[in-house]
């Protein structure tokens, strides 16, 4: 399988910036759909990158690429001792 590892970076920290903007620029929208639409969005984004519509492995790798940013979220959390199902201390202000 040939991972263009430029793109695949890319595209971790892209979807990584684009669930904390789901998570704070829209409170309203749910935080247990954010790896959904970020897993949608980073596979897509990862394919349409290296333009690997037809070839299936560059859609394993689109999926891989999704799912790390995911990972690398939840264990830097995890790391970090953030609880993602409490809400923070500034919405408890509010």
């Amino acid at each position: 399988m040939n991972i263009e590892i430029g793109e695949f970076g890319s595209v971790i920290a892209a979807l990584l910036v684009v669930g904390a903007i789901l998570k704070h620029a829209f409170p309203s929208f749910p935080n247990n759909k954010i790896p959904l639409v970020t897993f949608i969005l980073g596979t897509l984004a990862y394919v349409a990158m290296v333009k690997g519509w037809g070839n299936v492995q560059q859609w394993i790798a689109g999926v891989v690429a999704a799912v790390t940013a995911t990972g690398a979220h939840s264990s830097v959390q995890n790391v970090l001792g953030i609880d993602a199902g409490k809400p923070d201390e500034e919405s408890k202000k509010e």
